[in-house]
């Protein structure tokens, strides 16, 4: 029985031990890879469009989830794409939420979701490996963090358009009940909202590759917090763009107008609510804001550090200045995009726990930027 396998994974505490193998677990052969990606992202990013770049890069999990009655299993967000591992058993319900979801981005969002799923013994075929971990960011939440090379080649593989789904649509759409885009911006207080990619060469990190990634974040420790999000919660502004793309999110067969006033009205009720603290039952809106704060997924590990970070233009200067030696020295490539703000999309299967799951980037460009600009 390998359905248990993550759940039976301990998750750390210290988010350094996510660059020692030794806190990964080596994942079943008989479980599937599923990597999500969003076609020509910088470009639409460009135009403005980065809510719903980051709505169609984390759509595919939070389908997957309810496809699968919110079973655990590892997955990662990356800005404009998304990373999972799953049971083989689930794979006919993922493939079909997956190709649901591709034509959804395609058909509410106007964009490209290239979709994928691979076997993981395919994979190991191929030289590589997939080995996961669990990073706790609050007692309700952990998040997966992936090594082995195994996501970055089906990625690569997806990309050139060897692998590969077709979208579908077929009795409806996909499940993407929970996802949210209704937070607004949030703006840097230490001066820079960094987005930094760093990966190894090599799907083994070397040790100057560790020890790299080790002085990056103890040059990030010396903010007070790098956390872009404040420990009592997001900012209350106005969530600019979201009312729209939350209306093609819940509408169905509702016309769109009809839809957008009701989303409006529950976007008004909901800012109230935040607003002025106003309790609804058993609902405390001060508690859930520092819980979304807690449970934020600004620093992770996905065949590389993922990082969306609130810093001084100082400390900025320096993590450049040290990712430009080690990739002088080849012991990684990485990719590093300032702006000034960074933008939640949420997964909420229900307020009433404080398991909700809040997937972070940057405003300006975020990881699409950092990807483009790799050296």
């Amino acid at each position: 029985m390998t359905a248990s396998f993550y759940d039976a994974i301990q998750p750390v505490a210290d988010f350094s031990q996510v660059v020692d193998q030794s806190a990964y677990n080596a994942v079943p052969d008989d479980w599937w890879v599923g990597v999500t990606d969003v076609v020509q992202s910088t470009a639409a990013i460009a135009e403005g469009r980065y809510k719903a770049v980051n709505l169609a890069g984390a759509a595919a999990i939070s389908a997957v989830l309810n496809a699968l009655n919110q079973a655990s299993f590892p997955f990662a967000f990356c800005g404009d794409g998304a990373q999972f591992a799953i049971p083989g058993d689930t794979v006919p319900v993922a493939h079909a939420a997956m190709q649901r979801t591709a034509a959804w981005v395609r058909d509410e969002l106007g964009l490209e979701l290239r979709v994928a799923l691979v076997a993981v013994r395919d994979i190991r075929a191929a030289g590589f490996d997939v080995s996961v971990a669990r990073y706790s960011t609050s007692a309700a939440v952990d998040y997966a963090m992936f090594t082995g090379g195994g996501m970055n080649w089906v990625e690569k593989e997806l990309k050139a358009g060897r692998l590969g789904l077709e979208p579908v649509v077929d009795d409806g759409q996909p499940d993407l009940t929970g996802l949210s885009c209704q937070w607004g911006a949030v703006r840097s207080r230490n001066g820079e909202i960094l987005s930094i990619i760093a990966r190894p060469e090599g799907a083994v990190p070397s040790a100057a590759y560790v020890e790299t990634i080790k002085r990056l974040l103890a040059a990030l420790n010396k903010e007070d917090r790098i956390s872009p999000v404040p420990a009592q919660g997001p900012d209350l502004s106005w969530p600019k763009g979201s009312v729209d793309l939350m209306s093609r999110l819940k509408r169905g067969t509702a016309s769109l107008i009809a839809q957008r006033v009701r989303v409006f009205v529950q976007t008004v009720l909901l800012w109230l609510l935040f607003r002025f603290r106003l309790r609804v039952g058993g609902f405390d809106p001060a508690h859930y804001r520092r819980m979304v704060s807690a449970n934020t997924d600004f620093q992770k590990y996905g065949d590389g550090l993922y990082l969306t970070v609130d810093c001084s233009a100082a400390v900025a200067q320096e993590i450049e200045a040290l990712l430009t030696s080690a990739a002088a020295n080849g012991a990684l490539t990485y990719g590093l995009h300032r702006q000034q703000e960074a933008l939640l999309t949420c997964i909420v299967p229900s307020v009433a726990t404080d398991s909700h799951l809040h997937l972070l980037d940057g405003a300006g460009g975020g990881y699409a930027a950092a990807a483009a600009q790799f050296r």
